[in-house]
Formats: C-alpha cells, sequence, structure tokens
C-alpha cells in the first residue's frame, strides 16, 4: 500500500532553477536570419556555431577612439592593466567625440587604478570633466566630478570642441593652457536635476551576483536612481552632452532582472537595442549587447524563440570581443532559452562550448553558474547520469568559495538527477543537503529580512519533498527526521516576522502527518500495539496543531475543515496499513 507524503512542495520554492559575428552573420541581421530562414522555429546548426564561436586571434587593432576605450575596458577585466594603459595613451592623440574621448579616459582611469597609479587615474578623469566642461555643459562637468568623486580642488576647463584635437594622455600633459577652473567637491553648486541624471549614466546597475540575489533595500535604491534620472532627462537634456537614456534604460532592465522581474526589464532593454540600431555608436552597440543578454533571460518564459534570437545576436557581435566572462554569460542564459524553445539538439551543443568556454574564467568561482547551466541541460535532455560531473565539479567549487547559494543550487540539481534516475534515497539525501545551505543562508546575520523568509521557505519545501521521497521509499528514520526538523525550524522562528502565519502553519500540519505516516511504514504489517497507541497521540498533535490555525488566515473555517479531513484519511491509511491491508 502507497503512502504518498502530506503535501507536494510548494510551486516555485525550491532552489532557484538554473537552469540560461563574422562576416556572414552580422550583429544586427543575426535575430533576423533565424526568423526568415526558420520560420517553422527549428535553428540552422551553422548560425548557432558561428554564434558560438570564440573571438577572432589575434583580435584586429581598434582603428576609433570608441573602440579603443572598449577595448582597454576589455583588457581591464583580463588583468592587462599594463597593455591597456599603453593603449590608452597610443590614442590619446586622435580626433573624436568628447563623449568617445570621455570614455577613453574614463577607460584609462581603471587602467591606471588596477596598476596602483592613484594620481594617475585621479588625473584621467579630472581630464575628462575639462573636456566636458569645454563644451559649454558645466553642470555636466560639475557633476561627473561629484559622481566620479574627485577631491574638492580645482581642476581646469578645457576650451577644446567636440571633434578638437583631444588633451594629451597623463604621462604627457605638459604645457596646457589653463582655463576657467571648474569647481568640484560639496561646495560645489551642481543642477540637481543634471546630477540625477549624469550620476545615473556614470554608475551602471550593480552586477549580477554569481550566486543569490541583492537586499531589496538595495534595489529600491537602484531603481530609484535610474527612475528618477529618466523622469529628469526631458528637463536637462539641453545640458547634458549627448543621450544619456540608453544607459539609464539598460540600468532599469538590468535592475529588473536582478529582481526577477522579467515583465520589467523586456521593454527598457528593447529601447536600448533600438537607439544603438539607429545611432550606429560603438559605445551604444556594447550596451546593446547586455540589454540582449538581459532579455535573453526575461524572454525565457513568454517567448523562446525571441530569447534564443536575442542570445545569438548578442553572441554574434562578439567576435572581436574578448571579454570571457560576457560571452559566457550570454551562453548561460541561451542554453535554458535553447531548452524552452523545445531546441534540445541545440541545447546540448551550446551546452558542450559552454563547459569548453567556462575555462577561460580566470576566476574559478566564476565557473560554478556555467557549470551548473551544463548540468541542467544534462537533465532536462534525459541524461542524468551525465549531469553528475558537473554538479560534482560546482559543488567543489562552491564549496572551496563558501559559496552557500551555489551549492543550495547544485544540492537542488543532483537531487533532481537522481530522482530522474530512479535513486529517490539519494535525492532525498541531496535535498537535505541543499536545505542545510538555505539554512545556513537564512541564518547569515547580513541576510535581509525578505530574504530570510524567502530562504526559510526554500528550506522548508525542500525538507518536505525530502520527506515525501522517503515516505515513498520507505525511509521511515529519514522521513521522521524530516518532519522533525521542519517542526524545530518553525518553533524557532515563532515570532518572527519572516514567514506568514498561515503558512507556518499549513507547514506545521503537513509534518506532523508526515510523522505519523512515518510510524506506519515503520510498523506495516506489525499490527503492533505500541504504533498504534503511537499513532493515537500523534493524531491529537496534528489535531491540535490543525485547531490552532491563525485566526488571520483567508477562509479560516474552510482551511480548517480541509486539514482535518486529510489528517482523518491520512490516519485510516496508517491504520490500514498497520493491520498489513
Amino acid at each position: 500500500m502507497s503512502l504518498p507524503g502530506p503535501a507536494a512542495p510548494r510551486e516555485g520554492a525550491g532552489p532557484e532553477s538554473t537552469p540560461s559575428p563574422s562576416e556572414t552573420f552580422p550583429e544586427a541581421s543575426v535575430a533576423d536570419h533565424v526568423a526568415a530562414a526558420h520560420p517553422a522555429g527549428e535553428l540552422d546548426r551553422e548560425v548557432l556555431r558561428e554564434a558560438l564561436l570564440p573571438p577572432e586571434v589575434p583580435l584586429p587593432a581598434p582603428s576609433t577612439v570608441a573602440e579603443a576605450a572598449l577595448r582597454v575596458r576589455d583588457l581591464v577585466a583580463l588583468c592587462r592593466a599594463r597593455e591597456a594603459r599603453w593603449l590608452a595613451e597610443s590614442f590619446a592623440g586622435d580626433p573624436a567625440p568628447v563623449l568617445h574621448r570621455v570614455a577613453l579616459l574614463e577607460a584609462l582611469a581603471h587602467a591606471l587604478r588596477a596598476t596602483g597609479d592613484e594620481a594617475g587615474a585621479e588625473a584621467a578623469l579630472e581630464e575628462a570633466v575639462q573636456l566636458v566642461f569645454g563644451t559649454g555643459r558645466h553642470d555636466h562637468a560639475r557633476a561627473l566630478a561629484r559622481t566620479w568623486g574627485l577631491a574638492p580642488t580645482a581642476v581646469t576647463g578645457s576650451p577644446e570642441a567636440d571633434g578638437a584635437a583631444p588633451a594629451s594622455a597623463p604621462a604627457v600633459r605638459r604645457g596646457r593652457r589653463r582655463a576657467e577652473p571648474v569647481r568640484v567637491g560639496a561646495e560645489a553648486e551642481i543642477d540637481e536635476a543634471v546630477l540625477v541624471v549624469v550620476a545615473g549614466a556614470a554608475l551602471p546597475a550593480p552586477a549580477l551576483p554569481r550566486s543569490g540575489s541583492l537586499d531589496p533595500r538595495v534595489l529600491d535604491q537602484e531603481e530609484g536612481r535610474f527612475e528618477g534620472a529618466l523622469n529628469a532627462i526631458a528637463e536637462v537634456r539641453s545640458l547634458v552632452l549627448g543621450d544619456p537614456e540608453p544607459a539609464l534604460r539598460l540600468g532599469k532592465a538590468e535592475v529588473a532582472r536582478l529582481r526577477d522581474d522579467p515583465q520589467a526589464a523586456v521593454g527598457p532593454a528593447l529601447e536600448v537595442i533600438e537607439a544603438a540600431e539607429a545611432a550606429e555608436d560603438p559605445l551604444l552597440d556594447r550596451l546593446a549587447v547586455r540589454a540582449r543578454g538581459v532579455l535573453a533571460w526575461a524572454l525565457r518564459g513568454t517567448d523562446p524563440a525571441g530569447a534564443v534570437s536575442h542570445a545569438l545576436a548578442a553572441l554574434g557581435s562578439l567576435r572581436l570581443v574578448d571579454d570571457p566572462a560576457l560571452r559566457v554569460g550570454l551562453i548561460c542564459d541561451l542554453v535554458p532559452a535553447l531548452i524552452a524553445a523545445d531546441q534540445g539538439r541545440h541545447a546540448t551543443y551550446a551546452a558542450r562550448r559552454l563547459d569548453s568556454l567556462r575555462r577561460t574564467l580566470r576566476d574559478p568561482a566564476d565557473q560554478v553558474r556555467p557549470l551548473l547551466v551544463v548540468a541542467a541541460e544534462a537533465i532536462a535532455a534525459g541524461r542524468a547520469d551525465a549531469a553528475s560531473a558537473p554538479i560534482t565539479e560546482a559543488r567543489r567549487l562552491a564549496r572551496r568559495e563558501r559559496d552557500h547559494h551555489g551549492l543550495l543550487r547544485a544540492d537542488g540539481l543532483a537531487a533532481e538527477a537522481h530522482r530522474r534516475a530512479g535513486r529517490p534515497l539519494e535525492a532525498a539525501a541531496a535535498l537535505r543537503d541543499a536545505a542545510r545551505s538555505a539554512q545556513y543562508l537564512g541564518d547569515d546575520l547580513g541576510t535581509s529580512l525578505a530574504e530570510r523568509g524567502r530562504l526559510l521557505a526554500t528550506e522548508l519545501d525542500l525538507r518536505a519533498d525530502a520527506m515525501g521521497l522517503a515516505l515513498d521509499s520507505g525511509d521511515a528514520p529519514g522521513a521522521d527526521g524530516d518532519a522533525v526538523a521542519i517542526l524545530t525550524r518553525l518553533a524557532r522562528t515563532s515570532g518572527r516576522p519572516v514567514l506568514d502565519a498561515a503558512d507556518g502553519w499549513q507547514r506545521a500540519v503537513d509534518a506532523r502527518i508526515g510523522r505519523l505516516l512515518a510510524v506506519a511504514v515503520a510498523a506495516a504489517g506489525t499490527g503492533a500495539a505500541d504504533a498504534r497507541a503511537r499513532l493515537a497521540v500523534l493524531r491529537d498533535g496534528a489535531s491540535a496543531t490543525i485547531d490552532a490555525a491563525p485566526a488571520g488566515i483567508a477562509d479560516r473555517t474552510g482551511r480548517v475543515e480541509a486539514s482535518r479531513a486529510y489528517l482523518e484519511d491520512r490516519f485510516a491509511a496508517a491504520e490500514a496499513m498497520l493491520e498489513g491491508r
């Protein structure tokens, strides 16, 4: 006789699912090529292969100041700061629009800081401020200085106009004609709306964490920063240089991704792409790549074919970009999009490329996410045993880095792999490991209240799932241990506003019924009197818990009656099992 567990885990609970051009296909045409050549939705393998190729080696030298600024940033990310500094200084004398020269100087500042030259970095940023000041946008210049945290001293403005010969690099900057001072620091008078817009565009959204999520309060602040800047643009558009709106839209989309709100991310990301296609500016093109990455994630549930197209378009534009982290991140979004689009064969191919490319990441800790994507693809493709190696490697790296979010997801995938391979006891053990990681994270003093509640719910769901598997497999001690762990955890968090009272009550009811079922499984067919007495005691305990339903619970009477009926049904089944019926 089968005794199912007391309740299935709630929808959406458990560890975070992780899963996720060549000349032939230029950046703007990859998605169009997919749609035009394959209206039925089947992707051309050659398009996928082209998109997943590594960058050209060696990369051709940048030909413009904007391209140089982007390459300098990439080199700094690759820990090649000295080469980045040399490249930036070699383009210091090339004419270019002021915004491109400002981008180059800002990239140079990153390179100088990476080599420990703080004074040189500050000088580069001061020169960027001077360039903006020289265009007549004085508030924009002062706002940049404030945003970059330049010291409260006077720096000189530059009379150079857009397209004129740029300032020399910091190392050879001598004999410059001094101009009107630009006051920076707290005492400078800056148009507040200009400061909001400039700071919003200059400071990107927080990076997507390797694992876990950001404090909701931080996300609220970031969302407010970008919303405020977008609302202020119309008022100050003539006072700022260039168009900061695409950068602000991208920031808004990336914050929506951090919030796990795909619907809010789609509109701003599409606007960034439209702006980039209209402007034909390399700096905007790079913003569009990031926007397409957001769309590859955001559209996965509603338009998986569109998500695939955006991921391929973004990857296709990276043929001349050496940024392993960006490339691997995009493929991590592409693989689950291919799975969602029912392109399993292509998802397997992309996952194999991902497994190879993730080794190009300098920091081994960054390999946890791609490894889990590879494992998730293997599970989705029905190759559960093939997921073992990447899960083991991901768990090893996460444990070494004390990445408990990574461990949580790795153990969740391991449980799914065992479940699909017909190993329920191993699956239950993996779920318990995941629950311990969730408990560790929930108890961390640095975890926000909202996140603590989510992690507690995840932990309890994992325990409930493990309890159900143990009951179905005849592991009575394991099931009882899981039920006791749920009740203990609920008791220790009682009075704390981390879990909805009704939710906690329902979980407690399920756990007490689970303990009753565990007794029946352990004594099945024996008719033992002590087991019968134990069942009666546990039935009374579950009944008392049901009677203690919170007063504010919606439809309290109906839920209490339903829980009591379920208890009686399970108690009758337990008695029958005890008698061998």
